[in-house]
């Protein structure tokens, strides 16, 4: 019998620069991996001192979101997933504490 046709040879390896990120807290920028890519999200802190009345903002890459399901009296008042998603989504909250101006 005939020897088996040849295999094909594998695709060169990639020779183009892996996306970046936001940088880190050194200015340096880190590659980005299929992890952060499918599993996280930006989310902006919007940060106010009710002391100074400063304000400022804070993006970070996020791996969870706490799900904040309202209580209800009866089933039939029970939110959609949607609903309570996109309440946690853009959920607000207010931490007593300083800022880096008062401290």
């Amino acid at each position: 019998p005939p020897p088996p046709p040849p295999s094909p040879s594998p695709p060169p390896p990639s020779t183009s620069p892996l996306p970046l990120t936001a940088s880190s807290s050194r200015d340096t920028k880190l590659p980005r991996n299929a992890v952060e890519d499918l599993f996280s999200a930006k989310v902006r802190w919007h940060l106010f001192c009710s002391g100074c009345e400063s304000e400022s903002v804070r993006e970070v890459q996020s791996f969870q979101l706490d799900l904040f399901y309202p209580q209800v009296a009866s089933k039939k008042d029970r939110p959609s997933f949607a609903s309570v998603l996109q309440e946690s989504w853009c959920h607000q909250s207010t931490t007593r504490g300083w800022c880096e101006n008062c401290n």
